[in-house]
């Protein structure tokens, strides 16, 4: 009987960042952009000021952009985050695997997520924490399944330099051309 072996899934926790850099709802506006500028962050988790565990929104770059555009360099930006935040955020949990959050941020403009766990913030997710996962993965299999560097002979990759094209291509490309031009041709 054969044995089915379980590939080890990369989960969000395997690669999060633990110590999250967040500001507080009740935060003036103008402190939380210098703070965001000081860290060179785009954006941070808004956390409830007497817990901050407790997520309550998230504020961007282009959060505090809209402040900028909406003529508030006329003046110090005033206010609290909580005006200015974003209320719905999409979080994920430390199990989540490495391809479904690669999904979302394939699909979505985000450039982090709040890991957030039984309610609580654990940590943050970016993209380059997801390309570091993916490199992570992807050094491990060829680490154990090296590619070979001469699956190309000499004398192909002489007919690729001189054709400048792979074969199947160019005759597509020719395919096409001859269809356009027929196409062009006035029918007698």
């Amino acid at each position: 009987m054969e044995q089915i072996q379980h590939q080890h899934v990369t989960t969000v926790g395997e690669f999060m960042t633990t110590s999250v850099i967040s500001v507080t709802s009740e935060m003036n506006i103008y402190q939380a952009i210098m703070f965001l500028v000081e860290h060179r962050i785009s954006g941070a988790p808004v956390t409830d000021p007497d817990d901050r565990r407790e997520l309550v929104g998230i504020i961007s770059e282009k959060d505090c952009l809209l402040l900028l555009a909406n003529g508030a360099y006329y003046g110090v930006p005033s206010g609290k985050v909580r005006d200015y935040m974003s209320r719905k955020v999409l979080t994920v949990e430390p199990a989540r695997d490495v391809f479904a959050v690669a999904d979302i941020f394939l699909k979505n403009n985000y450039r982090r997520l709040p890991v957030v766990e039984n309610d609580k913030l654990v940590g943050i997710v970016t993209r380059g924490d997801v390309l570091r996962a993916g490199k992570r993965l992807w050094d491990a299999k060829y680490q154990s399944n090296p590619p070979d560097p001469g699956y190309l002979t000499d004398s192909i990759k002489s007919r690729l330099h001189r054709d400048g094209l792979p074969f199947a291509r160019k005759k597509a490309l020719l395919r096409r051309a001859r269809a356009a031009s027929q196409r062009r041709k006035p029918n007698r």
